[in-house]
């Protein structure tokens, strides 16, 4: 896992964008690595806030990894916006903020990238940095 990190970091290919995205997905990898050795999020969760997923019934779940479902709403009885400033919504959004599964997947994970932005900016910046002092990377978040 540390191989294929340092292998995004040091992305070869030609064109900068996806040298950038290859750089984010060593983040991504970094949390999953951690996620592995049963350790934190680097970012905290907001599923149910972010990101939510339908099941094909109409379900509306806040996530797709918590042990049992934990339903928003129902399409096939509620609008969407009805569902999404629902209490039940609410009481959902409670136990993601409470809940300590500590999953890392794409689905939660590059949202909350994408809202702490200088977090995951600033490992790829100082990990760049000590591949060119010729240093090892570090896979922590805080350095």
């Amino acid at each position: 896992m540390k191989k294929f990190i340092l292998k995004l970091l040091r992305s070869r290919r030609k064109k900068l964008m996806m040298k950038i995205k290859d750089w984010f997905k060593a983040y991504i990898n970094m949390g999953l690595f951690r996620y592995m050795q049963g350790r934190d999020r680097p970012i905290p969760c907001n599923a149910g806030t972010d990101s939510f997923f339908v099941d094909p019934w109409g379900k509306v779940i806040a996530c797709n990894g918590s042990e049992e479902p934990w339903v928003m709403g129902d399409l096939s009885a509620q609008d969407f916006d009805e569902i999404w400033h629902s209490e039940q919504a609410d009481s959902v959004r409670e136990l993601v903020r409470d809940c300590k599964r500590n999953c890392w997947m794409t689905g939660t994970s590059v949202p909350a990238m994408r809202r702490k932005f200088w977090l995951p900016f600033s490992w790829v910046v100082r990990n760049k940095i000590r591949i060119l002092m010729g240093k090892k990377i570090v896979l922590d978040q805080d350095l």
